[in-house]
């Protein structure tokens, strides 16, 4: 009497030395770490039963009851007005110390996006005061 064999590939999951992993039919090239991995065929042709489908809780808004979806809708309003009270309190503690830096008497750079320093001129320096002013005016309000 003949038995199925279950049916088995031979698999090696990497890690590539830039944090990738991958999973490839030959061992791990060199700088890789990783091992082999044993994949098994779970076809009916192979004599194990099939592994059922992994799917994930669907739960569509209409069927959640109301009670739950309005509570659940409440709490996210207040966790959008924690996080927005929060970025108004990080966009004022900036603009105030942009200011602060501003009307220290010695030199103020900027860096822009290459990396460069551009100095603000002792002539343009009241406006750039002036708008940091305006700035913490909105931001701190």
């Amino acid at each position: 009497m003949l038995l199925p064999m279950a049916a088995t590939a031979q698999a090696y999951k990497c890690k590539r030395p830039d944090g990738k992993t991958s999973f490839q039919d030959q061992p791990c090239d060199e700088g890789s770490t990783g091992g082999p991995v044993i994949i098994s065929d779970p076809s009916p042709s192979s004599g194990m039963p099939a592994a059922p489908k992994a799917t994930a809780p669907s739960m569509k808004r209409d069927k959640i009851p109301d009670a739950r979806r309005d509570q659940a809708d409440e709490s996210l309003r207040e966790r959008n007005r924690q996080l927005e009270a929060q970025n108004r309190a990080m966009a004022c503690s900036m603009a105030r110390r942009n200011l602060a830096v501003l009307q220290v008497q010695r030199p103020v750079f900027s860096t822009d996006k290459n990396g460069n320093r551009q100095y603000v001129e002792d002539g343009n320096r009241q406006s750039e005061i002036a708008a940091a002013q305006q700035s913490v005016a909105e931001s701190c309000s």
